[in-house]
Order: C-alpha cells, then sequence, then structure tokens
C-alpha cells in the first residue's frame, strides 16, 4: 500500500511540475514580448540626431556615432535600426507616452542629460 501511495505521490509531484515550468514559460514570453513595441522615428538635422517615440512602449539603445537600434518589437522609422548620414552633435530625445526605456551608450567625455517631462 505504501508503495503505491508514493508512486502516486511521485506522479503528482511530476504533473505539479511540469504545469509550473508550462506556466513560466508562458510567463516569459509574454513579458519578453510586454517590453517593448511601436515606433520610434528617427531624424537628422544640422548635425542633431531626431528621436520621437509614440505612445507604445519604446525599448531603443543609442550608440556613439548616433546609430539607434530598436528592441523588444520596437522598430525605426519601420525597421530595425538608423544610421545617420553625417557627423551627431546632440541628440533630441522626445518618448512622448508608454512605459519607455533608453539605453544612450554614450563614449567617454560625453554629458547625458536627462529631463522627465509628461508621457
Amino acid at each position: 500500500m505504501n508503495r503505491k501511495l508514493s508512486k502516486l505521490n511521485c506522479r503528482v509531484v511530476i504533473r505539479l511540475l511540469a504545469v509550473l515550468a508550462s506556466a513560466a514559460a508562458l510567463n516569459l514570453a509574454w513579458a519578453t514580448r510586454a517590453q517593448g513595441a511601436g515606433n520610434v522615428e528617427v531624424s537628422e538635422e544640422d548635425g542633431v540626431l531626431i528621436i520621437t517615440g509614440d505612445d507604445s512602449d519604446n525599448n531603443i539603445i543609442v550608440q556613439e556615432g548616433g546609430l539607434v537600434t530598436g528592441r523588444a518589437g520596437t522598430t525605426i522609422n519601420g525597421n530595425g535600426r538608423f544610421e545617420p548620414f553625417d557627423v551627431i552633435h546632440d541628440i533630441n530625445i522626445k518618448m512622448k507616452g508608454g512605459d519607455d526605456f533608453v539605453r544612450v551608450d554614450a563614449g567617454p567625455g560625453t554629458t547625458v542629460f536627462r529631463s522627465k517631462g509628461e508621457g
């Protein structure tokens, strides 16, 4: 009787672990997708990189030289990235609404100012 009971307990535990693993995988997949989306418009004008988000949860990286890359489903001008044609000496970022993430990978000696406005 004890052997039957222990085999039953083992099966229950294995099934429970399988259900928990499936739920965790589903939650991770959903969380990754929810971290970013939408489209960010990027342009350059007289050496100034102009970045404008939308009302979605945008996720971008701005690298030294002005390369802008979308992450987690965020597109840049409808594509995956933007590379400027000219030398960039200033960057203007307005992300608007949403829960946005912006990473700035600036070179040595670069000063980054952050102003949290509306949106």
